[in-house]
């Protein structure tokens, strides 16, 4: 089973911090989504992963302590898939990161994010639960 691991930042306004995904990404490809990834291995926990994600999309170190788990899911669309969606408990600004990875980047409000035709369902759904 893929594991998904997958994080909310938000500023002090209290907006989301979503990724713009690329033209090449493997999945939604052009489509507002959360920053994060799939644990490389059986080994590495969904807490490990969200940790090597954030600095290699974002380059900001954070720790266990930095997040707390929202929830957690399983999903058999075209494949099972569990995610886990943390919180950075902490807001953050446009200093504190450096976009890597994907077409860019915004901070928008749940409601922005629930209305737009390109935001994931993936995202329309944990925001419009957990947020």
């Amino acid at each position: 089973m893929l594991r998904l691991s997958c994080i909310i930042f938000r500023n002090s306004e209290g907006k989301i911090l979503l990724q713009y995904r690329d033209s090449g990404a493997p999945t939604c490809p052009l489509m507002w989504s959360f920053f994060g990834g799939v644990a490389d291995s059986e080994e590495e926990t969904v807490e490990a992963a969200i940790i090597r994600e954030v600095k290699e999309e974002l380059d900001i170190d954070i720790a266990k302590e930095d997040f707390r788990l929202l929830g957690d899911e399983v999903h058999s669309e075209e494949s099972e898939r569990h995610m886990f969606l943390f919180e950075y408990i902490k807001p953050i600004t446009w200093k504190d990161v450096e976009i890597y990875e994907g077409a860019g980047a915004a901070f928008l409000s749940k409601e922005e994010i629930l209305q737009m035709r390109d935001t994931t369902e993936t995202a329309k759904y944990f925001v419009g639960k957990y947020s």
